[in-house]
């Protein structure tokens, strides 16, 4: 196992991926519903009524490049004043995602070949939770998710450096096909944008991860620090 620095901590990337059909599958895999509408058990204890929900987003998406807006995606990463080997991930070395989704909650997993970039958020409904900030910088972010209309919203918020959020809406205007439209607001700037993922049974890796990627031979300390 390797070890970087990353905003002055030491982060260890995993030393590989399990295979499923041929692709990779994530360290601990999330089970893949095939069908469009699941129902889960609700745990035991539940602690308040679940919503509806009219899909279960539970597998693996890849993402549509084609389909997706880069244009406002860079707006909205610029927004949040992201460091440029940052922006350079979540632009173009983000491949899709894997969610679990349960009646009472729901875990995104973004799919990249960047070891260090392992960003995991986990959303319950009607109740609040803490994670790890989506630009990596130090402290938490708040989190509640909620059913929408047409999908699920999920309402991100965090302080200071940079204070803001992130209101996203997850839809499946057809089967096999996930829609997540997000608003960045930071500093009174705001951008929305649209990013379109297709079902997969797996996850095939488009990209072979170097540091090249980044013109670097050595990741330097603040990789991963915004400016």
């Amino acid at each position: 196992m390797q070890g970087w620095q990353i905003a002055g901590k030491e982060v260890h990337a995993p030393l590989g991926n399990h295979h499923t059909s041929g692709g990779h599958r994530l360290q601990a895999p999330l089970t893949t519903l095939r069908g469009f509408d699941c129902s889960l058990a609700a745990p035991q204890s539940a602690p308040h009524k679940p919503p509806t929900v009219k899909f279960d987003l539970t597998g693996v998406w890849v993402k549509d490049t084609d389909a997706s807006d880069a244009e406002s995606y860079d707006r909205a990463l610029d927004i949040m004043k992201l460091g440029r080997l940052q922006k350079i991930t979540a632009a173009r070395l983000i491949e899709g995602l894997e969610i679990r989704q349960s009646p009472y909650s729901l875990t995104v997993q973004f799919l990249t070949v960047v070891p260090f970039f392992k960003v995991t958020e986990r959303f319950l409904f009607s109740r609040e939770t803490t994670m790890q900030r989506r630009d990596l910088r130090g402290g938490e972010q708040r989190a509640q998710l909620r059913a929408a209309p047409d999908g699920l919203l999920a309402s991100i918020s965090w302080g200071e450096p940079y204070a803001g959020g992130v209101e996203e809406t997850f839809t499946c205007p057809e089967a096999g096909v996930l829609h997540v439209t997000s608003t960045v607001s930071v500093g009174g700037q705001s951008e929305t944008t649209l990013q379109v993922y297709r079902r997969s049974e797996a996850w095939k890796p488009k990209n072979k991860f170097t540091l090249g990627m980044f013109g670097l031979s050595a990741p330097p300390r603040d990789m991963w620090e915004g400016h």
